[in-house]
């Protein structure tokens, strides 16, 4: 190689490592837009996917709506005694568990919050929420509340196996359903999320932290009694899993469910697409069937061993927010999105900072070496059809192995690295 050359490679091979470093900055300097676009790429992802390869829907999980047409049947203000009368039939035909993504945060009516009571008592399946505030710090907010709702959680808490788990959000203000009906339930979990950087929602906790101990989501709670995985069963290591040990599967096998988590807590939920890829029935239709033998033992056939989740999805109601597949989506799509993201195992895996900059490091080498053996035009070529493989080796990793690469910024450093060699 002459001299000529020799400095026209390594000037080459300094334009892209410098390009690579502008790429790291960029994403540090200002995240909410680099991370953002990274994000909604990944979105794109999802959407191709949900026509090529959509990931499996857990036919167990079931959406009680109460909508519009419950609305017009019921009357928006229905008397609380219909969501006992819920569980009663929810419990007759002989569904797993019953979640509700709606907070009694008071008592109301006497003899309506009795059956309710009741019917929550007798079920002992039902699960109820709780919402808290996620804070970065231990905060004294809970002593704020009510002796009995404090003593409720506390009883309520997880004192499990867990480790490196400094950065998960802590338990902060507390609305939780009133404490007579939450002593009556199978078990109270959280349902708080946060959006991404771009407001979105892609990922949920699924323990926080409440004192010494950690709190469960509605969901974990739901998901580790019906797998039969006590808190003595659950290790936790920050940033890299929670495991389900010895965990109850379908098939009769026991076996650990290892679920990825990052430093806060988070699983990366796996949507299987829009609301309407899931499973639904009408909160009136259920009421409609109280009275009727007949009715009673068909739905047990066909919704028997169900997990259901209560929740109001009528227009006007405020639990909505955007996600991957909508805008407007319901909040409580989000519990059945999280469960069955964890009874499928179809877990997604976000490729580690350390290997992501291996991967970074070997496109960076690649492209130096094309500057060092080819012209202008073919070094270009070359440059672009790596990167269009990268971006194709991403998209198939995501369809077929559920594993996230950083998309645009190897994509953003390759692009100003064949355009500065070029230059």
């Amino acid at each position: 190689m002459t001299t000529s050359k020799k400095r026209r490679a390594t000037n080459a091979a300094l334009f892209i490592a410098a390009s690579f470093f502008l790429s790291h900055l960029f994403f540090w300097i200002l995240p909410n837009v680099f991370e953002s676009w990274n994000l909604q790429t990944v979105d794109k992802l999802f959407l191709l996917r949900a026509r090529i390869n959509p990931p499996a829907y857990d036919s167990s999980i079931l959406h009680v709506d109460i909508a519009n047409s419950s609305i017009k049947k019921l009357s928006y203000y229905f008397p609380r005694r219909y969501h006992g009368d819920a569980i009663n039939v929810l419990s007759k035909i002989q569904c797993a568990a019953i979640a509700f993504d709606i907070i009694f945060a008071q008592k109301m009516q006497a003899f309506d919050d009795s059956v309710l009571i009741a019917s929550t008592r007798a079920s002992g399946r039902t699960y109820l929420p709780v919402a808290f505030s996620l804070e970065d710090t231990s905060t004294k907010s809970g002593s704020l509340e009510s002796s009995d709702v404090t003593r409720y959680l506390d009883s309520t808490a997880w004192k499990i196996d867990a480790k490196g788990i400094d950065d998960f959000y802590w338990a902060g203000a507390t609305l939780l359903t009133w404490h007579e009906l939450a002593r009556a339930s199978h078990g109270v979990g959280f349902i708080s999320v946060q959006t991404d950087r771009d407001g979105v929602f892609r990922r949920v906790p699924l323990l926080i932290r409440y004192g010494e101990k950690l709190y469960p989501s509605m969901v974990m709670r739901l998901v580790c009694d019906y797998l039969g995985v006590t808190p003595e069963k659950i290790s936790v290591r920050g940033g890299e899993h929670i495991t389900l040990h010895d965990a109850q599967v379908k098939s009769g096998v026991k076996r650990d469910i290892v679920i990825p988590i990052d430093a806060r807590g988070n699983m990366v939920i796996n949507w299987i697409g829009d609301w309407n890829a899931m499973r639904h029935i009408s909160f009136a239709q259920i009421l409609g069937i109280a009275d009727d033998r007949d009715e009673m033992d068909a739905f047990e056939e066909r919704y028997g061993g169900s997990l259901a989740i209560i929740g109001d999805v009528s227009t006007g109601a405020s639990d909505i927010g955007p996600t991957p597949f909508e805008q407007n989506f319901p909040l409580v799509g989000l519990h059945a999105s999280t469960l069955n993201t964890i009874l499928t195992q179809g877990f997604l895996h976000e490729l580690p900072a350390l290997p992501m900059i291996v991967v970074e490091f070997l496109l960076a080498a690649l492209l130096a070496l094309f500057s060092a053996r080819y012209s202008s035009v073919n070094f270009t070529v070359r440059a672009v059809a790596l990167l269009v493989m990268y971006f194709a080796s991403a998209a198939i990793l995501f369809f077929y192995a559920n594993v996230i690469l950083a998309i645009i910024r190897p994509l953003f450093a390759g692009g100003l690295s064949v355009t500065s060699v070029v230059i």
